[in-house]
């Protein structure tokens, strides 16, 4: 396990999947649970990595497992400054992995800041070499009461960043282009057909990619 901010993280190897949804089933856990799979990335010391939404609990996980793999320069984004927590467990990784941490602000699901945030990393920083994306907004509803407003917040941060994502690093050279989606996507949850649709254009665009 690991302790991100005010968030709790449990990590199981994917081998134990079905130890990790029994913990979820009897509620056992406080924040988020964690399937890591075989095969680890390799991030390299003179590369850029980009995390959207990156001072949440997960992607300041991402950050740090990152750092511990060998990334040099890592990006994270967010429409908003870090906080005091979040500040705090960005110089912790400093500190600890000796990586550079960029904040750069940026709202993805605007096609315009998408483009604006990859010509600064360009100019700024070493190449671009992997995009985790994680952005993403709730705006739940029961299905009656759903409206293009609704599904607009939702698809725009998660679905939408990650098309503007995947045109503009078209040409750049990556290692790999990682999408946080959702079991919401095949399972469905109450009041969230929105929250759904985002993820299920998530695991479309990733079986394109390939």
């Amino acid at each position: 396990t690991g302790r991100i901010g005010d968030g709790k993280i449990f990590v199981y190897p994917v081998t134990e999947a079905k130890t990790a949804f029994r913990r979820m089933q009897q509620a056992r856990h406080v924040g988020k649970i964690v399937l890591q799979m075989p095969q680890p990335l390799q991030p390299r010391g003179d590369r850029t990595y980009l995390i959207t939404s990156g001072l949440g609990a997960l992607g300041l996980f991402t950050a740090a497992h990152l750092a511990q793999l060998g990334a040099g320069d890592i990006v994270l984004t967010s429409r908003r400054a870090p906080d005091a927590d979040a500040q705090q467990a960005i110089d912790d990784i400093v500190e600890r992995h000796r990586c550079r941490i960029h904040v750069f602000t940026a709202d993805v699901g605007d096609e315009a800041q998408v483009e604006a945030l990859l010509q600064r990393i360009r100019a700024e920083l070493p190449p671009l070499a992997g995009v985790a994306h994680l952005a993403g907004v709730l705006d739940d509803a029961l299905l009656t009461q759903q409206n293009v407003e609704h599904f607009r917040t939702t698809l725009a941060p998660k679905a939408f960043g990650a098309r503007y994502l995947d045109r503009l690093t078209t040409d750049d050279d990556l290692d790999f282009f990682i999408l946080y989606s959702s079991a919401a996507s095949v399972l469905g949850s109450p009041g969230q057909a929105n929250y759904a649709t985002a993820n299920a254009l998530l695991d479309g665009l990733a079986v394109d990619r390939r």
